[in-house]
Formats: structure tokens, sequence, C-alpha cells
């Protein structure tokens, strides 16, 4: 009873507690600094993500949406794994360029053990009815549109469109008329963006609308409207050939990926607050050209085939 007591006097002094508190943070950053010496746990920081958003940005010329920034960390954690793993296996031995060149040496390793097998018609077939849309010819429209170089404001492009109707390009501003013979539509939606596609789309043929692009106002319609043109099993079947296996390549790769990341613990090391700053700070940053080095960032970022054209 009597040592009981002596516990609990030593217990109130300040400064056994603060010994105490010490060492409890001293075991908490001990066992920290042991988790990020293992090999097989991965830390995204805010000095990543930030790296991160400055790559995507030079090359995308705007921010990551919240999905977009998720898909980043997980093509560079893939990465990182792939380093990691061609590291362990001594692929760095006299390689200069490490991290770069090991991850390529990595996916080739995996992209050699891929199993290529030559799928039947009936599988095709499948494919090809699950995918139809990827080979149908789409709907094609010609259109037509002009500037508006002297009307500035909406309220007047929509005034002047009504005025106009279904008339001919006023004299004043034929030379800048510019003509779009049977085009897709995201053609249209290149020039004025998803809103504008769709009303020109949606328009009656050969009304003028007001629709406004990058550079401002103009005036556009559609003259003529193409169907879908569904597309012949036979006539494109090279084709669903070749995508198939592509997919049936990649489906492989993802499973042996996947077995080599369940050996991992993917850590994100930053809060919602950093992130928020990250972007913040961006918003202000203008990108430079994309260059040759920029897309080898992107590259060792993980970008996608599409973001590095």
């Amino acid at each position: 009873m009597h040592t009981s007591n002596r516990w609990l006097t030593l217990l109130r002094e300040p400064l056994l507690q603060f010994l105490m508190i010490g060492a409890v943070l001293f075991a908490a950053d001990h066992f920290l600094t042991l988790q990020r010496d293992d090999p097989q746990q991965i830390f995204v920081d805010a000095d990543r993500i930030a790296w991160l958003v400055e790559v995507f940005q030079q090359g995308q010329g705007r921010l990551p949406e919240s999905e977009e920034i998720d898909n980043l960390i997980i093509k560079w954690s893939q990465n990182e794994i792939f380093y990691r793993e061609a590291k362990a296996m001594g692929l760095d031995q006299g390689d200069e360029m490490m991290r770069s060149r090991l991850i390529l040496k990595m996916r080739n390793i995996l992209f050699n053990r891929v199993v290529k097998e030559t799928p039947g018609d009936d599988e095709l077939l499948k494919w090809f009815e699950l995918n139809r849309e990827k080979y149908d010819v789409p709907p094609r429209y010609t259109f037509e549109q002009f500037p508006l170089t002297e009307i500035q404001s909406e309220a007047e492009a929509r005034r002047f469109a009504v005025d106009l109707a279904d008339k001919p390009v006023p004299e004043h501003f034929a030379s800048n008329k510019r003509s779009y013979p049977r085009r897709p539509a995201s053609n249209i939606q290149s020039l004025f963006g998803d809103t504008g596609r769709d009303v020109l789309v949606a328009a009656p043929i050969g009304r003028w609308l007001a629709v406004e692009s990058t550079k401002g106002w103009h005036l556009a319609r559609v003259t003529e409207q193409h169907p879908s043109i569904p597309a012949e099993f036979d006539a494109v079947k090279i084709r669903v050939s070749k995508e198939f296996q592509e997919v049936a390549a990649d489906l492989q790769l993802m499973e042996m990926s996947t077995e080599i990341a369940e050996k991992y613990q993917l850590h994100r090391d930053f809060d919602e607050a950093e992130l928020e700053k990250i972007l913040a700070d961006a918003r202000d940053f203008v990108p430079a050209q994309t260059t040759a080095d920029s897309r080898t960032l992107k590259a060792r970022a993980g970008a996608s085939k599409e973001q590095l054209n």
C-alpha cells in the first residue's frame, strides 16, 4: 500500500509527466521512422502532391480535378512500386538513370509475361456488340460559323441571332464565315464547348444561334445532319481483334501489378487543408509551353498516353 501511494505521488510530479510524454512521443516518432524506412510502405505527402499538381498543370494548362488527383497518386504509386521491385531484383546494377529506366524495365518484364491468345469469332462478336459505339460511324454535321467581332455582350449576340433567324450570312460578315462539312459533334465541341455543341446539335436545321468560344461570341448553325452509320462486323474484324487483344493484355498486366501491389501499403500523408493550399498556390501559376522536359516529367508522374499528346 505504501509503495502504491508512492507511485501515485511520483506520477503527479510535473517533471515525471513531462518525461513520460516525451518517451511516448519518441516511441511514436521512432515507429513512424521505421514505417517510412520500410520499403513496402509508400507515403504520398504534401510535397509529392504539389509536384504532381505542377506536372499536370504544365501538361494540361489547368488544375487537376479531385478524381484526376486520385489517378495521379495511383499512377505515381504504381511507378514507385515498379521502381522498388526492380531495385529489389537488382536491375539497377550499372544503371545511371535509375528511376525511369527501372520502371520501364519492370514494365517490360511484366509485359513479357503476358500470354497472347487469339480470340475466337464468338468472343470477338460479343466484344464488338458491347463496344459498338466505338466502331459505328458517329453522326456528322455540316455547320458554319462567323465571329461577332463588333459585339461583346451575350444579350446583343442573342438578339442578332434571333433577327438573322435562318437568313444568309450578312455581307458585312461573309468574309469571316467558315464552313465545316460532315464533321462529328466533337468538332463542334472543340470550338464551342459542351454547351455550344449541345444547343447547335439540337437546334432546327439552318437556324442561327449565338455561341461562345474562347475568342468571344459567334453565330453558328447546322445546315445538314448526317445520321450514324452502323459498322459491319466483318468490315472492322481486324480492328476489333487487335483492340480485344490489347485489352486482354492490359487485364493480365493489371492482375500482375495488383499481385505485386498487395505487398505494399500506400499512405496519403497529407490532409485536405494542405491539398487546398497547393491548388490555391497553383491557380496563380502560369504554365510554360509544353517542352520535352515537361513531357518527361509527365511520364515520370505516371501520365496517361493521351496526356502526353
